[in-house]
């Protein structure tokens, strides 16, 4: 048993100096929001403070899901959509998250790996110093020329992502939007990495599988270290891969 757990090991490690390469040569991004800063825990207490609510981030079954909210229970907001994007770009929500579990892991372990990721976020220009703020403060390692935001004030969304996406390259993308990741893989070429999170778990869990360039390596949103175990799952299923010489969902050669 010892033996067979150690061969596994190896055969783990030497998939994770491949996938580090592949990384390192092909370029990767990252989306912010949902991905390296849990910002999903300040929106909601920042909602509840304003409308003396007590949802819980795991009411935020959609994208969208504080507009889902607000349409529902609360029509005295005229403009639920404009309201919610308010509220993500606030001084409350942007500036102080905690990283996402297991964000400051894997970050810190490609700045030791020499992979210098892009940072791709459709949040409002305004706050770009907040946003610069959060990562000397978090992950001071990362170069703030390599992380894009939109010039503009107008309304976030995919297209700035895509056209961002289309512009750098990058071989491989994290992001924590579906449908944003369905947009980048059918505009560009590069492979989507999902991070769990409440509003993406029942597109991970279904996943169409046609869908073979939208990785989901962990389907817990609520797994500890999750992004580093994202990482760590997708350089098994690389070494699944290697192994069968069979096609998987695992495009990525």
């Amino acid at each position: 048993m010892s033996a067979e757990i150690g061969f596994q090991e190896e055969r783990l490690v030497n998939s994770l100096q491949k996938l580090n390469e592949m990384f390192r040569n092909g370029g990767v991004s990252f989306d912010v929001d949902g991905v390296e800063a849990d910002s999903a825990p300040c929106a909601v207490t920042e909602l509840n403070l304003r409308l003396g609510t007590d949802y819980r981030v795991n009411n935020l079954t959609k994208y969208w899901g504080v507009v889902d909210l607000l349409r529902k229970n609360h029509p005295q907001i005229k403009d639920p959509r404009g309201y919610a994007i308010d509220l993500w770009n606030c001084d409350e929500v942007v500036g102080n998250p905690d990283p996402v579990a297991g964000a400051w892991l894997l970050a810190n372990y490609f700045n030791h790996e020499g992979i210098i990721p892009y940072r791709i976020t459709s949040r409002l220009s305004r706050t770009r110093k907040a946003t610069l703020n959060w990562y000397k403060a978090r992950m001071p390692w990362v170069d703030e020329k390599l992380i894009w935001m939109q010039e503009g004030d107008e309304e976030p969304g995919k297209n700035f992502k895509v056209d961002t996406i289309k512009k750098l390259c990058p071989r491989f993308h994290f992001d924590d939007s579906f449908e944003h990741a369905k947009e980048i893989v059918e505009k560009t070429d590069t492979t989507v990495i999902l991070v769990p999170q409440p509003w993406n778990i029942n597109y991970i869990v279904n996943k169409p599988p046609e869908d073979k360039r939208i990785l989901t390596p962990v389907s817990d949103w609520r797994q500890p270290a999750k992004l580093a175990d994202v990482y760590i799952r997708l350089a098994a299923m690389l070494g699944d891969v290697a192994q069968s010489c069979t096609s998987t969902p695992l495009s990525i050669y």
